[in-house]
C-alpha cells in the first residue's frame, strides 16, 4: 500500500540523518543534482535520472553533495 508520495528536495550540504523504517521500503527518484545515500553502511552516489530503492529495516541518511531535486514514494509492507 502507497503510504508516501512527495517531491522533494534539500540544498548542498543539507542531509536526512540515519533513520529505519521497519514496515515501509522507499524509493527515490532524481531529478536534479547529485547525493549520496547510505544504506546499511554502503554509499550510493545518485545523480539525475537515478532510480533507487531503500529496502524496509534498512539503516539508511541522504546527503546532498548538490542541491537536489528527488521524487520519493513511501511503500508499506
Amino acid at each position: 500500500m502507497l503510504t508516501q508520495a512527495a517531491i522533494g528536495s534539500l540544498l548542498e550540504g543539507e542531509f536526512v540523518d540515519n533513520h529505519v523504517h521497519p514496515t515501509m521500503e522507499e524509493f527515490y527518484f532524481f531529478l536534479k543534482g547529485e547525493a549520496k545515500i547510505t544504506i546499511n553502511n554502503v554509499d550510493h552516489f545518485c545523480e539525475k535520472d537515478t532510480f533507487i530503492k531503500i529496502p524496509k529495516d534498512s539503516i539508511h541518511s541522504l546527503q546532498a553533495i548538490t542541491a537536489i531535486d528527488f521524487i520519493y514514494w513511501g511503500i508499506a509492507i
